[in-house]
């Protein structure tokens, strides 16, 4: 039963267009998740907000563009995803999870902090993004998810 558990996950991963043809929601946590198992973070995280918010963010059921984008309007069609642009900063960028995380100047001292104290300020984003994204260590779940929980804070203020 697992196995075919493990398939269809697979399977819904790796779909272009998701269940409902709009795309798939789940474009970035194919990046980083790669196993069908359980994620060390949900035990390592002890702040509830904490765990809540970067789960939400790893299964992209959170509030930046690209996802908020699916439900706004233009034209009597679902907004496209390359005008789902940030609010926050002037970069003109697509607002996922990589800009949310690694690039909007907003989050840049506390991303440069936060960067620094894991020691993967010196390599290369993409790779950073998801050794974050993973969160398979106490330390890296624990300083990331209290990143992503104030960055979402300063976005209400």
């Amino acid at each position: 039963m697992y196995f075919f558990y493990e398939e269809e996950w697979f399977i819904s991963l790796s779909s272009p267009t998701g269940k409902c043809g709009g795309g798939n929601k789940l474009r970035t946590y194919q990046t980083f998740k790669r196993k069908y198992c359980y994620e060390k973070y949900l035990t390592l995280v002890n702040c509830i907000k904490d765990r809540v918010n970067l789960t939400r963010l790893r299964i992209s059921a959170h509030q930046l563009r690209i996802e908020k984008g699916r439900y706004e309007r233009k034209n009597n069609r679902m907004l496209p995803e390359n005008e789902r642009l940030c609010l926050y900063c002037n970069q003109k960028a697509i607002e996922n999870e990589m800009h949310f995380v690694m690039f909007c100047p907003r989050y840049a001292k506390k991303r440069t902090k936060m960067l620094k104290s894991l020691s993967i300020n010196n390599i290369p984003t993409g790779e950073a993004f998801c050794i974050l994204m993973a969160a398979k260590t106490l330390k890296v779940a624990s300083v990331f998810s209290k990143y992503i929980s104030e960055c979402l804070e300063m976005r209400q203020s």
